[in-house]
């Protein structure tokens, strides 16, 4: 059995050493607007598998995460409810989609008071360390898997709610402009992409944590 980390942890180092900066001087960075990208994908990630394990949360939050119940004082599952309630409470996640939450939960935990607007303005291009894009990443992935464990009810809701076709001609219009899309819209309904993450994510347990694989397989 290879050491591992936890799938979030390994998965997030990959994906931000695909996209990172790397100038000839100075230190290499991700713009605030990639890092987004990936904190709302390792979000979605999380409550779709949050959602598949919630009756196995101990050992999805080891293999997942690479968090145990040994780290703390609490279970893991009182510990994803409280994460839970806090989000629950500040946020109608029915009417938001995954970009909208991200947005908003990052500008209240920075305490923003601007509108998304101008947030976007002033925040996408800035430049920020692997470092602290591997700790937002994390943390919406846990967020997302809370929500996942206690609510897999609204993980659908905000999947339907982000992955909505567009109108013919908008679509047709974006492309016409260059936009590096593909030419037709392709929706992946949340089963299809549930069992693409399963299957990825199974996978990464045979290799690195057998025995935990061996738990979750027969879900």
């Amino acid at each position: 059995m290879e050491q591992f980390a936890g799938y979030v942890i390994d998965l997030s180092k990959a994906g931000i050493d695909q996209q990172l900066n790397k100038p000839f001087f100075g230190k290499s960075y991700l713009k605030f607007g990639q890092c987004v990208i990936m904190m709302m994908s390792f979000f979605q990630l999380g409550g779709i598998l949050g959602a598949k394990y919630a009756k196995k949360c101990d050992s999805f939050a080891q293999a997942f995460l690479g968090i145990t119940r040994e780290n703390g004082t609490i279970t893991i599952e009182s510990y994803f409810n409280k994460i839970n309630k806090m989000i629950v409470d500040d946020f109608d996640l029915t009417s938001m989609n995954v970009f909208s939450y991200i947005l908003n939960a990052y500008k209240q935990d920075i305490k923003y008071s601007g509108n998304d607007e101008n947030f976007i303005h002033e925040y996408f291009i800035k430049k920020i360390s692997a470092g602290v894009s591997m700790q937002q990443i994390q943390l919406f992935a846990l967020r997302g898997a809370s929500i996942g464990v206690t609510h897999p009810k609204l993980i659908k809701i905000l999947y339907q709610n982000t992955h909505i076709k567009e109108s013919e001609d908008r679509y047709k219009l974006a492309v016409s402009c260059g936009l590096n899309i593909p030419e037709k819209q392709e929706i992946i309904p949340y089963e299809e992409e549930e069992k693409i993450d399963i299957t990825e994510f199974l996978e990464y347990c045979k290799f690195y944590c057998p025995d935990l694989h061996d738990v979750l397989k027969d879900n």
